[in-house]
């Protein structure tokens, strides 16, 4: 097998230069749709970052390890990456291509450009992943073995071996919208802009005279202490005012606005996240960055972890597993105390059971204190077996208002026919 070349690239750019090249396999740029709209750039930029910022950890039986191996392996992530950095390209390379790929080369790991990678299946499953990395004229093909690469891969509903389908190509048609929306907007504005002030006449005005006209008019009217004078021009010249942005600017722009609506509904991330992110700041979209871990980042998570357990834990660390632990976000803990308190003034109300309280609470049914009924029955026991010890019938007086009168009524009725103390015994069973 040829030694694997260092397969780290830069998962997105700044611009469309025709010069741009692909730092791994020497190519261009193929798949530069995602630059092409600031839109689509930002909601994968938020899903990889959130993803990359998760906290984690790994366990052996559900208790914390400290100072594995692994654990600084996939901290540092080989020579020129680091976690945050290689999850967060990981997270993009899924969106754009369907798949990701991580190599493990000895104690290292290596992402690997997933425009290089073909995975190799037959019908017991994938075999391996061939490489070919494209320098000039000359081809280097790497060959590895399945236990060699942790392959993260999206759904695809004919194919359960391959790489998914690329969630840009299904956005493809609203980001190629969106762009062409801002470029033709960017159009009207550099070379279709529209005067505040227009004159018209029917009669012949030579350029010289126009110029003599418009140059009268700005050094008499233009400028706002001279608003409100009066004016008088000849020539049969007519003043059409109030013209404004064309409704085709109008439509364009409500069409952009649309295939931004688009993108963020497919990359499932709400636009004020988006705007906030383009606005660096989080400040005004903090309920929608926790609607997101929870109902997209920590799923995404688990799908990863599960990833990285199959083809990596169980390679170099049997009997440890990883896991990204999201409650463990500042964010999340704020919420998770706004939660207690909704569900504790839900249990004071009466609206929730003490059981549904617990359960959510993620209290063991174990620490649930006794029922005051079950105390009260024991109570009553006790008096009828010292009524039995005295000679007496067990059938004693009780008064509780803990116990139905239903209850009571069956324990009476038995008890009136109890000779011994297991038959009395059984009466509050």
């Amino acid at each position: 097998m040829d030694k694997a070349i260092r397969a780290v690239n830069i998962p997105w750019t700044d611009s469309l230069k025709a010069g741009l090249y692909e730092l791994t396999s020497g190519r261009k740029m193929t798949n530069a749709d995602y630059t092409k709209s600031v839109w689509a750039n930002a909601c994968m930029h938020i899903r990889g970052m959130e993803l990359a910022n998760l906290p984690w950890r790994l366990v052996r039986n559900d208790k914390p390890v400290e100072g594995h191996p692994v654990e600084q392996m996939l901290r540092d992530f080989g020579r020129e990456s680091f976690w945050e950095d290689a999850m967060r390209s990981t997270e993009i390379d899924k969106l754009q291509h369907g798949a990701a790929y991580w190599l493990r080369d000895v104690d290292t790991l290596k992402r690997l450009n997933p425009q290089t990678i073909e995975v190799k299946k037959t019908k017991d499953g994938v075999k391996g992943f061939k490489q070919e990395l494209r320098f000039g004229d000359k081809t280097i093909t790497n060959y590895y073995d399945r236990d060699e690469v942790i392959y993260f891969r999206g759904y695809h509903p004919d194919d359960d071996l391959g790489p998914g389908i690329p969630l840009i190509d299904v956005l493809q048609s609203a980001i190629n919208t969106e762009y062409e929306a801002e470029l033709m907007i960017q159009t009207l504005f550099r070379n279709d802009a529209t005067p505040g002030l227009l004159f018209s006449t029917e009669q012949h005005v030579p350029e010289d005279e126009a110029e003599r006209i418009v140059s009268w008019f700005n050094a008499r009217f233009r400028g706002s202490r001279r608003k409100g004078k009066v004016g008088v021009v000849d020539k049969g010249l007519k003043p059409l005012t109030g013209i404004t942005q064309t409704m085709v600017e109008t439509e364009v722009i409500k069409v952009r606005e649309m295939a931004r609506t688009d993108i963020c509904v497919g990359f499932r991330v709400s636009r004020n996240l988006v705007e906030a992110f383009i606005g660096s700041t989080f400040d005004n979209a903090a309920e929608s960055r926790k609607s997101l871990i929870e109902n997209l980042i920590a799923p995404e998570g688990k799908l990863y972890a599960n990833a990285i357990n199959q083809d990596l834990m169980a390679q170099v660390a049997p009997g440890i597993e990883f896991e990204f632990v999201p409650g463990e976000l500042p964010i999340m803990k704020e919420d998770e105390s706004a939660k207690v308190i909704r569900l504790t003034q839900m249990y004071s109300s009466g609206i929730i059971s003490a059981e549904y309280y617990r359960e959510q609470m993620g209290i063991e049914e174990k620490y649930a204190p006794k029922d005051e009924s079950v105390k009260v029955e024991k109570q009553y026991e006790k008096k009828a077996m010292k009524a039995l010890a005295r000679g007496e019938s067990p059938d004693v007086p009780f008064e509780t208002d803990v116990l139905t009168v239903d209850r009571r009524i069956l324990i009476k009725s038995r008890l009136k026919n109890a000779k011994t103390e297991a038959e009395v015994r059984a009466c509050f069973k």
